[in-house]
């Protein structure tokens, strides 16, 4: 607290909870938790495309809730899941970048009310059935890097996983990109599963927590979007 009040630059909270928070994301290491809490006030400002504008009643940002792209889901054990959805949309029309804006709206919600969540890190299974090629020309490595360097080095996750479904071999390219991004640690971490090793995707992501939609024995998408609607 008394580091966070002499950071003139920075206009942080200071209450136990927040920087708890960040403790328990940075595995209690001060050095990286008073980096991180830097970088989460600085990059406010530096990303702008990011956060700014975010307004969740706006008719944008309402829209893309609506898609269901970002999908919190809780489970008894283990690390929270988020489900993470392509949609089969005009990328002119609604862009990668607002989609990043709410993706992470619904991080800063989740980690800022979800001791769980801190504490046992997060999976994210990632459904590309509907991606499309307009959306893949779309995707730049500016932006994975951008969206990288949030979930990485600004927010206190601690991320155990990236369990891919449904990727046609024509968008390897950006799970390869997005792995040079992320190091070796963390890119090490990205499994891409195809209809002979399907099964297999039960031992990071519990059945009893996974959509019915896709199989399992959690709550349905339609449920799950309702869920994040303010």
């Amino acid at each position: 607290q008394k580091w966070l009040t002499q950071q003139s630059h920075l206009n942080a909270r200071t209450d136990d909870q927040w920087i708890l928070n960040f403790l328990r994301g940075c595995k209690f290491s001060l050095d990286r938790t008073k980096e991180k809490l830097d970088n989460f006030y600085t990059v406010r400002s530096a990303l702008p495309e990011f956060f700014g504008k975010r307004d969740p009643l706006s008719p944008e940002i309402q829209h893309i809730l609506k898609l269901g792209l970002f999908l919190p889901i809780d489970t008894k054990v283990g690390p929270k899941i988020f489900l993470v959805r392509t949609a089969n949309i005009d990328p002119t029309h609604v862009s990668l970048i607002d989609i990043t804006k709410v993706c992470l709206m619904i991080t800063d919600i989740i980690l800022n009310e979800d001791d769980y969540c801190v504490i046992q890190g997060q999976r994210f299974l990632v459904d590309f059935s509907a991606f499309n090629k307009n959306q893949l020309l779309r995707v730049t490595p500016t932006l994975c890097q951008k969206a990288i360097l949030c979930l990485k080095d600004v927010y206190p996750c601690r991320l155990k996983g990236f369990y891919i479904i449904n990727m046609h071999p024509i968008f390897e390219s950006i799970i390869n990109v997005g792995k040079v991004i992320m190091g070796k640690k963390l890119g090490s971490r990205v499994v891409a599963y195809s209809k002979d090793n399907a099964q297999s995707l039960y031992d990071n992501i519990p059945k009893s927590a996974l959509p019915a939609d896709y199989g399992g024995e959690g709550e349905t998408i339609e449920a799950l979007t309702g869920n994040i609607k303010p």
